[in-house]
């Protein structure tokens, strides 16, 4: 296969047998080459061997300079025509940072694990509350994902005002409304079930049929309109009103939101466990998904806001309570949940225990 100059999630990059290192960067930004590799291409063996030895630069990153890693993908008989020929492929893997470069600014792929390449993202939410992030941030910690969490750091390029300059930016091409939000390399994605939609496979956290990422990105949305219903118990008016202006109405509807919204949903959310017969109790497949994680903090916010209704309802949805304990218990949550980055519920997020509307 033939090198050829592209791009994608991971980064451009370019190898000329003779790049300067980072110390003869013009500005930051390397000497123009026609030759280039997108991580991730194949490449032949003859081809791995020519620039395997040879510096590699980052476009994305500013020019940092690293230096390529090759891993042998397949080996086998290619037909092409009439002729059988043994070929051997090799896949780009990661980069290794140059001792001369900054690290922090490296946006790309640093490892391969399980088959999977391994990038920094960076999560933008607000620093203060779980909220919709929280969502994003388990799968993150779930899968033992490289990810800053933007908002919550000091730092060049780091806070609110990062978090805003990419809001409100005008060189940002599909600007995100709101957070959450996420980097990832040049790519940049908004919304929560979107997000993990994207995430899913590259954590591993989905099967790999399209069938089923579809299914887990439906169980998503639908976990998404739980949680509009249960932001509007407190906000049922306006986002912009203090709960104490509407109280009145926040009562009314969190009538509704214990009595019909919040039984319908967690019983549907219970049968589709029930119906997963094979899933050994996960809500998609055989093993941990998102939806397994967003389950799990549906339940452990309906059990700070609403402590009283989740005792009436949690012996109706039996498989869902195991779920939860069994996230719980996952290794890299339990550790997650034990740490500072896991920040309490209050009642500045979604989640809000207000003993009035408990009923």
């Amino acid at each position: 296969m033939s090198v050829r100059d592209g791009q994608n999630d991971y980064g451009r990059f370019l190898f000329p047998s003779n790049l300067p290192d980072c110390s003869s960067h013009s500005n930051g930004v390397p000497a123009a080459s026609s030759n280039s590799v997108t991580l991730g291409d194949r490449v032949s063996s003859r081809m791995a061997a020519t620039i395997s030895g040879a510096a590699v630069s980052v476009i994305r990153a500013g020019g940092r300079c690293v230096h390529p890693v090759f891993a042998k993908l397949a080996t086998g008989p290619r037909n092409t025509g009439s002729s059988r020929l043994c070929y051997t492929e090799w896949e780009a893997v990661a980069p290794i940072h140059c001792n001369r470069c900054d690290a922090k600014a490296m946006r790309v792929v640093r490892g391969k694990r399980d088959g999977r390449y391994a990038m920094r993202y960076e999560l933008f939410y607000w620093p203060s509350i779980q909220g919709r992030g929280e969502f994003v941030r388990l799968a993150l910690e779930a899968a033992g994902a490289d990810y800053v969490d933007v908002a919550r750091r000091r730092g060049r390029g780091l806070g609110m005002a990062a978090m805003m300059r990419l809001m409100e930016g005008r060189a940002t091409e599909h600007p995100p409304f709101a957070p959450p939000f996420l980097s990832a390399g040049r790519l940049v994605v908004a919304q929560t079930a979107n997000i993990l939609h994207y995430l899913g496979p590259r954590l591993g956290l989905v099967p790999r049929s399209e069938a089923s990422r579809l299914w887990a990105h439906q169980l998503q949305l639908t976990v998404e309109d739980l949680v509009v219903d249960i932001h509007d118990t407190h906000h049922p008016v306006s986002s912009s009103l203090y709960y104490h202006d509407q109280h009145k109405e926040a009562r009314r509807r969190t009538r509704y939101f214990r009595e019909e919204r919040s039984p319908e949903l967690l019983d549907y959310f219970e049968r589709v466990l029930e119906a997963n017969r094979n899933g050994r109790g996960h809500m998609v497949g055989r093993r941990l998904t998102y939806v397994d994680l967003s389950m799990f903090q549906i339940v452990d916010g309906l059990r700070y806001a609403f402590p009283r209704m989740m005792t009436r309802l949690e012996p109706r949805i039996p498989r869902l309570a195991e779920l939860h304990a069994r996230v719980a218990r996952q290794t890299r949550i339990a550790v997650y949940l034990g740490s500072e980055r896991r920040l309490p519920f209050n009642e500045n997020g979604i989640f809000r225990h207000y003993p009035e509307l408990d009923g």
